[in-house]
């Protein structure tokens, strides 16, 4: 009676609950780890959704703030978005910039870069969006070849290289130049849960304003416009010398 009654509905009890921490852990930590560098279909898709989540009220903040000012811009706009992942930024900045845009997207994973292929085949067509698989470490463009590179959030992955990646972002862009970089604060974005768990394994490394004011101060670049967003997101614009 009492092994019916109490023990093995115990025992159930005990096992479900192994299980089901087990699974949410591992869970935590695919996602994590595809949000970084999907490798599958799977990965993809979960990238994709949770990057559009995250990602994207930084995106349209950052695109209506350094595209939304009425001043002269040249015929043809050359952008970057270092780090593109699926594209979160390519839709406001085409709706900003129509057909004056000249966007390029650049990523680690061939995977997102496919994604992005598949998602904007009219605007990859028309020659208005290229596409390019590669690292961010050594960007493969021409010095000063960019009016405005975008960096959203992005410098919690390279950690230890964030110094590299800004120097590379400067040399890519034309005197006078803009870098906006995107980043997220606070208990509202550690919270989430693939971030939580990339954070507790180590892959990521949230850094501050104060971080990366020094860091762009140390590349001789010019902080001329800081936001501080709603919510989690910080907004950072910066100008290279003229």
């Amino acid at each position: 009676m009492l092994y019916a009654y109490v023990v093995r509905p115990c025992l159930w009890t005990f096992g479900l609950g192994a299980v089901w921490h087990l699974l949410n852990r591992w869970l935590g930590r695919y996602i994590g780890r595809q949000m970084l560098l999907p490798t599958s279909l799977i990965g993809g898709s979960v990238c994709e959704g949770y990057m559009q989540d995250i990602n994207m009220p930084g995106a349209e903040q950052a695109v209506e703030i350094v595209f939304g000012e009425e001043k002269k811009r040249p015929k043809r706009c050359r952008v970057l978005d270092v780090g593109c992942g699926g594209g979160v930024s390519f839709r406001p900045v085409f709706d900003r910039l129509g057909s004056s845009v000249e966007l390029h997207g650049l990523d680690l994973s061939q995977h997102m870069v496919q994604l992005c292929n598949d998602g904007f085949k009219t605007e990859v067509k028309e020659g208005r969006l290229v596409l390019h698989h590669g690292s961010c470490i050594k960007l493969p463009f021409a010095d000063g070849y960019f009016d405005t590179i975008l960096l959203l959030n992005m410098l919690h992955i390279f950690q230890n290289d964030n110094d590299v990646v800004l120097k590379e972002c400067a040399r890519c862009l034309r005197p006078g130049g803009e870098l906006v970089i995107v980043i997220q604060v606070g208990a509202e974005y550690t919270r989430i849960l693939p971030i939580q768990t990339a954070l507790q394994q180590r892959l990521i490394k949230p850094v501050t304003e104060n971080q990366v004011v020094e860091l762009l101060e140390q590349q001789g670049c010019f902080v001329h416009h800081q936001v501080h967003s709603s919510g989690r997101n910080r907004i950072i614009v910066v100008r290279t010398p003229k």
